[in-house]
């Protein structure tokens, strides 16, 4: 009662970075290395200022230590640790919840997604770094809708 809701909008929104990469883990220590090689292969040249969120969904093998390390080798690098195994949206929704970038993306540590793919979202003339660089602010509307 009595307390006042205060509307957020990207203006009164303050970001650390451009761009956060969020990665939900669940048992990843066979692929982690891989994936943060390939992460900072792609996004390095494309975006100056980006961080990457790893969330530990609780896993059993030595992702959680894995990750302490490369966290503490990249200082891009955020370590979320969940105290038991929550799935994967949860994990999504914390890594959301620490993610310090103007724009987030999601993506699988085991990278299902194909990787050309992925590194077509950063390379310098995508929609993610025309709309880090600022070049792009405006978002079109999908269709059918108003």
């Amino acid at each position: 009662m009595g307390a006042e809701l205060q509307s957020l909008s990207r203006d009164n929104l303050v970001s650390t970075c451009q761009l956060s990469i969020v990665v939900p883990c669940y048992n990843e220590e066979q692929v982690i290395g891989a994936c943060h090689e390939t992460l900072t292969r792609v996004l390095s040249p494309a975006i100056r200022d980006y961080q990457i969120v790893y969330v530990n969904d609780g896993s059993s093998d030595s992702t959680y230590e894995l990750l302490r390390e490369i966290q503490s080798a990249d200082a891009r690098v955020k370590v979320v640790d969940l105290a038991r195994n929550f799935g994967h949206q949860v994990a999504v929704s914390a890594g959301l919840a620490h993610a310090d970038g103007a724009a987030v993306a999601l993506i699988d540590a085991d990278l299902q997604d194909p990787r050309k793919l992925s590194c077509r979202w950063f390379n310098s003339g995508s929609k993610v770094t025309k709309w880090c660089s600022g070049s792009a602010r405006r978002v079109p509307a999908r269709a059918g809708s108003s």
